[in-house]
């Protein structure tokens, strides 16, 4: 029987910490995605093969960024406003409250870090960490009318190495020995 270690068997996507990234070595304060559905990263590579004698006799494989999705239940507000660089206006007081979102034509979208926080199932803990990922799109809003579901929100984009990581991933063996970066200093002390 092949025994794992710690960490190696993650099975539930538990927070999406996000936070602006001013590309300056500094952050803005992060936010969790509420009811965060599903971070995917995935590296992508220049590759190459060099022949010789009618056979490859070398290979390239250089990974240069990710292609990064997320996905979450109904529209959080806040991160939508970190992750697109949208004006964001508060109005009235409660119960009459009314917010306005305005995702602003003809600028280039903003940079921000993704931590995503995943549980396995020996009591511990999978951190995945993107420090500059810029969205390809505004997150599509997906209302369903022909039967009773709820909203569902989702983005495609890209990470750009800030530096030679690619990512950031650690486990830790105990759930407990890790914080959830709270301020930007925390985030940057992360990316550090």
């Amino acid at each position: 029987m092949t025994v794992r270690g710690y960490g190696e068997t993650p099975y539930t996507l538990q927070k999406l910490t996000i936070a602006l990234n001013n590309l300056d070595g500094t952050f803005g304060t992060p936010v969790t995605w509420a009811d965060g559905q599903m971070f995917t990263s995935e590296p992508e590579h220049d590759t190459d093969k060099m022949r010789g004698y009618g056979k490859n006799v070398r290979g390239l494989s250089v990974p240069v960024g990710c292609k990064v999705s997320l996905k979450g239940g109904g529209l959080d507000w806040t991160a939508f406003v970190i992750m697109t660089g949208s004006t964001s206006n508060l109005s009235g007081s409660t119960p009459n409250e009314m917010n306005q979102i305005r995702p602003q034509a003809g600028k280039n979208m903003p940079h921000f870090a993704v931590i995503g926080e995943v549980v396995t199932d020996d009591a511990g803990i999978l951190i995945v960490g993107h420090e500059a990922i810029q969205l390809e799109n505004i997150p599509a809003i997906t209302a369903d009318g022909e039967s009773n579901k709820y909203v569902v929100s989702e983005a495609s984009g890209y990470s750009f190495p800030q530096g030679d990581d690619l990512e950031f991933i650690e486990a830790y063996e105990d759930e407990t020995d890790w914080t959830t970066p709270a301020d930007a200093a925390a985030v940057a002390a992360f990316f550090a």
